[in-house]
């Protein structure tokens, strides 16, 4: 949380990791519900407000050389911003910021054209982050996690409120080498985005 602050400009440290070495290419997708129900309330904004707002943070984090897509997700999907170079930020920040709610709910097709994708990129980093705050009954996630662990892509999941399917969600990050993060307050969601970014950057 120290970057591009004042205490990053007076300390004798950088917060960025500078050399090519250690500063590997990524390409993320963030897979994001704008379901019916992602339009409840934490702390005074609705849950989709917040999970836009993680996804801008997440955006600021890369480097234009890296790539973004975002998927929005209800009963179907659409890709809000298609894999590409996060150079023009501005232009992906309106798009994100343009997302609505929507209807219903289904995770695994949203989750499987992100997978899909990342295939075909060639970055040293390719991930994936879910945020949800439903369930749609689906359990058949077996070739998904096959496609993720043959082609070395990761995938971590948020889960929103009390009516996220935690099993599901947990399982989904373990299967996809990821993480599974648990808010009920809604208000750290952008800060959930944040950490793990940076730990997907190891």
């Amino acid at each position: 949380n120290y970057k591009d602050t004042i205490l990053e400009t007076i300390l004798p440290v950088t917060m960025d990791i500078e050399t090519p070495l250690q500063n590997p290419s990524k390409s993320v997708v963030l897979v994001i519900d704008h379901s019916g129900s992602m339009s409840d309330l934490s702390g005074g904004k609705d849950n989709l407000e917040l999970a836009k707002e993680a996804a801008i943070s997440t955006l600021d984090l890369l480097e234009s050389s890296d790539q973004i897509g975002v998927v929005a997700f209800d009963d179907t999907y659409t890709w809000v911003v298609p894999l590409q170079k996060a150079a023009d930020k501005d232009a992906i920040k309106s798009k994100i910021a343009g997302i609505s709610i929507g209807g219903g709910t289904s995770i695994y097709p949203a989750v499987n054209v992100a997978a899909d994708t990342l295939i075909e990129d060639t970055s040293e980093i390719r991930h994936i982050i879910l945020l949800t705050d439903g369930q749609d009954g689906y359990t058949q996630y077996e070739p998904l996690y096959t496609k993720l662990d043959s082609n070395y892509l990761t995938l971590s999941t948020v889960g929103v409120g009390a009516s996220v399917d935690v099993n599901i969600m947990q399982e989904l990050a373990y299967r996809g080498s990821g993480r599974y993060y648990e808010s009920n307050s809604g208000t750290d969601i952008p800060k959930i985005f944040i950490e793990e970014m940076y730990l997907a950057s190891r």
